[in-house]
């Protein structure tokens, strides 16, 4: 019977020898787990890294080991309380970031509101400030967190290099490193309870941490593609096109038709437009079709060597450039497309016109020292029925762009932004304007680039306009086909 009792006492003591698994120790000390989740988290929120989509990513999940750290120590003081509430309100406030950012809705400016969102970082950083002495306070240690001060000040440091333009890589890399030191030094304070006989009792949830963060998450992943449906496209307004608009304008349309406009742009014009046509003596046309679908790659071998090349079956865009010179020396110029295969993605849809001139007294004039006004709809048919709408927006556009060139380039195009009807065939629709000064004899040329979105896989989600202004080059999102018109005196 002894060596039984021996035995028991053997086994007793050697599990007590054996740590406990870390899952154990951060349950039974959970200051430390909680802490190091808020140090993670103000980390991750404040560097941002704009690739491969980061700048979203660790952002997220910054915000979600910040309230996930205060959500333990909520119940430790008035401090922690008031730093999980805000840090519920920027998780719920990223989850709607993200959402807008799967849709056209923008915002125009900056309100004067939005500079007081800089406050509320800075308010839960305070927050972690004085939760943290608080806590050293029931320990009975000296009230000493100057890590976290710290942060407070750093913060407001950053913010007041942000508004004043501070920028230069010396001075970028003189803060990381002392932001980084000070993130180690946060860190460090986890241990402060060490040997201080002070526990802190973690705040009870009826939810696990995990399955919070994959119901947020789930639920992300839900919003985003419906906010992309919803919000995805632009608020087009169509109206039945009236019947005989065109009564008595009939001549002008012959007219037209005999300098070599086609029939199908003459057909669409608006009465107004067709106005500016009627003494119209000469007219110049271009006409392409473009494929806007990947096409099928072909391998022909010649000997020892293939030649690949790509072959469109389908064409699915026309464009049609008509210049149409006028008595006093100015030019009515329209600018038409028309889809002859209906589109796969209904998403948004721009065009841009790049006008220039020369005129006798300039070796090169820019376009838009002349008087020019736009004009311009569109057009599709569904049951038998014309309906017509107006572009988004129709006019100049300055905007910043990069090239090849070094630096942004400050440019000035006329830009047209529209969406296509969800139903509907014979998408069509033209930019119209009239050019010079009437005096001059001028040569001018107007190139003309259309942009369709080929597909919604795009995040954030830009407009067809917004992604030409930024993007020289055509994606797996957006194609952009280009035709030039140019024209000019007989003589």
């Amino acid at each position: 019977m002894s060596d039984d009792r021996s035995f028991d006492q053997m086994v007793e003591d050697g599990m007590s020898a054996v740590p406990p698994p870390a899952e154990v120790l951060e349950e039974i000390t959970p200051w430390k787990r909680a802490l190091r989740r808020v140090v993670w988290g103000v980390g991750l929120t404040t560097i941002l890294i704009h690739f491969l989509w980061l700048q979203y990513l660790l952002p997220t999940a910054g915000l979600m080991l910040m309230w996930l750290g205060f959500r333990t120590l909520r119940r430790e003081n008035g401090w922690f309380a008031l730093g999980w509430a805000i840090s519920l309100y920027r998780v719920m406030g990223q989850f709607f970031r993200l959402l807008a950012n799967a849709t056209l809705l923008r915002i125009e400016g900056t309100p004067t509101w939005m500079y007081l969102t800089l406050l509320i970082p800075l308010l839960q950083y305070i927050c972690l400030w004085q939760g943290i002495r608080a806590v050293q306070r029931k320990a009975g240690q000296e009230q000493r967190a100057g890590a976290a001060g710290a942060l407070v000040v750093f913060y407001l440091l950053l913010t007041g290099l942000a508004f004043l333009d501070a920028e230069g890589w010396p001075m970028l890399l003189v803060l990381l490193v002392c932001y980084i030191a000070l993130l180690h030094n946060l860190a460090r304070l986890a241990n402060l309870l060490d040997g201080a006989g002070y526990e802190v009792n973690a705040a009870p949830v009826r939810l696990s941490d995990r399955t919070v963060c994959l119901s947020w998450l789930g639920a992300l992943l839900v919003c985003l593609p419906l906010a992309t449906l919803l919000f995805g496209r632009f608020p087009m307004e169509w109206v039945p096109r009236p019947a005989g608009e065109q009564t008595g304008w009939e001549e002008t349309a012959a007219h037209l038709l005999d300098l070599g406009v086609p029939e199908d742009v003459t057909s669409d014009l608006a009465p107004e437009d067709l106005a500016d046509c009627a003494e119209s003596i000469r007219a110049v046309v271009e006409q392409r079709e473009f494929p806007m679908n990947k096409g099928r790659e072909v391998r022909e071998t010649v000997g020892n060597s293939t030649h690949i090349s790509r072959v469109y079956d389908v064409y699915e865009l026309r464009l049609t450039s008509v210049a149409l010179e006028l008595p006093d020396g100015r030019w009515k110029v329209i600018q038409h497309f028309l889809w002859q295969e209906e589109p796969k993605v209904r998403g948004t849809e721009s065009i841009r016109l790049q006008i220039a001139a020369i005129t006798a007294e300039s070796q090169y004039a820019a376009w838009e020292e002349y008087p020019t006004e736009f004009s311009g709809r569109l057009l599709y048919d569904r049951e038998g029925q014309t309906f017509t709408g107006e572009y988004t927006s129709l006019g100049w556009d300055e905007y910043t762009s990069r090239g090849f060139s070094f630096g942004p380039n400050l440019q000035r195009d006329m830009s047209a932004q529209f969406s296509l009807p969800l139903w509907g065939e014979n998408c069509r629709g033209y930019v119209s304007y009239v050019g010079g000064k009437g005096e001059d004899k001028i040569y001018f040329l107007s190139q003309m680039d259309y942009t369709h979105q080929n597909s919604w896989l795009c995040y954030p989600l830009l407009s067809a306009w917004e992604h030409r202004q930024i993007h020289l080059f055509d994606d797996e999102t957006f194609k952009t086909v280009q035709m030039d018109l140019m024209a000019g005196p007989e003589d």
